[in-house]
């Protein structure tokens, strides 16, 4: 049986699997100047690597409930349905059908699609998605793309706004194999009334990333808050990311020290980045052996802001975003 019907979560869904299966790009991306030494490039990695896993990982769990959440609206018998198939049609809207029995195949109109194998969804189903996700829940599942490495286990749990998320697999990205087991721990607030809302999320970051044959050991922090005025009608976003990332290659111990990435968005746009720009900085030192080499600096104009690895003569552009 099939069911046809303009769904609310069509949008948020389509970007979320964009997010894990790449189809929308990103602003996180390595561009080695070609002068630059394999070291250059692996310390490239060690900043961008953790980030992609935070996202991916993040968005992929949210993915996996908004699959859940959309395939039981459209069959609409009230229970949650976790096999089968949503296709997306033209408009905004979403077809169910009933196979796979054995996983959520999620079909795009330009052929991408995702794979959910859920083993364990339990939590509050009176709202929806987010609703999910900020309360009480236990979520596990595995998550593939058809023709692509792509093979990721994913685990998500909260109690009392303590929350757990671990990410172990292979991700695919650009061509570039990403062997990833990291765990995130750290803590949850949302509160609405009628003056408007506010999301503050604080997560400190753990395990390893394998990527061209090094093994990047992670630790990061990760602080996010977003408030929106209901009178001004804005929301004002926060985000400090900061780092101590390590790797080993050819008997020498390299490490991202002190790193930091701060950034302010005012209604999706960089915002307060005009030099002096107290909201907006990216820093740290890349060391050999304890010793000093390079460092993370920041540059921005009127077109884009962007943070660049810096080691000697060579300089590697790290991370964008488009300021206009």
């Amino acid at each position: 049986m099939k069911h046809k019907v303009a769904i609310r979560f069509a949008g948020t869904l389509a970007l979320l699997f964009c997010l894990l299966i790449s189809a929308c790009g990103s602003s996180d991306g390595i561009s080695p100047n070609t002068q630059s030494s394999v070291n250059q490039e692996i310390a490239g990695h060690t900043y961008t690597a953790p980030s992609l896993a935070y996202q991916q990982g993040s968005a992929a769990i949210q993915t996996g409930v908004e699959g859940g959440f959309g395939a039981s609206l459209l069959v609409g018998n009230g229970t949650l349905v976790t096999t089968g198939s949503l296709i997306q049609q033209a408009n905004n809207t979403w077809q169910y059908q009933t196979n796979p029995t054995d996983r959520l195949s999620v079909v795009f109109q330009n052929g991408d699609a995702v794979d959910l194998f859920f083993t364990t969804f339990n939590g509050d189903f009176t709202g929806d998605a987010q609703n999910f996700l900020r309360r009480d829940h236990d979520l596990a599942f595995r998550a593939t793309v058809p023709n692509q490495a792509t093979d990721l286990e994913l685990r998500s749990t909260s109690t009392n706004g303590v929350r757990t998320a671990t990410l172990t697999g292979v991700l695919e990205e650009e061509g570039k194999l990403y062997n990833i087991n990291s765990e995130v721990n750290g803590s949850y607030y949302f509160e609405v009334d009628n003056t408007g809302s506010e999301l503050r999320i604080d997560d400190v970051m753990t395990g390893t990333i394998t990527v061209d044959n090094a093994t990047i050991t992670l630790a990061e922090t990760w602080f996010y808050n977003s408030v929106y005025s209901s009178s001004a009608r804005q929301e004002v976003s926060n985000a400090i990311r900061t780092f101590n990332n390590s790797w080993t290659q050819d008997g020498r111990e390299y490490r991202l020290q002190n790193g930091k990435v701060q950034t302010e968005f005012k209604d999706g746009k960089p915002n307060n980045w005009q030099a002096p720009a107290p909201y907006w900085e990216i820093s740290g030192q890349l060391l050999e052996n304890g010793g000093a080499i390079g460092q993370l600096e920041m540059t921005s104009d009127n077109n884009f802001i962007k943070g660049w690895l810096v080691i000697g003569e060579n300089r590697t552009e790290l991370q964008s975003w488009q300021n206009f």
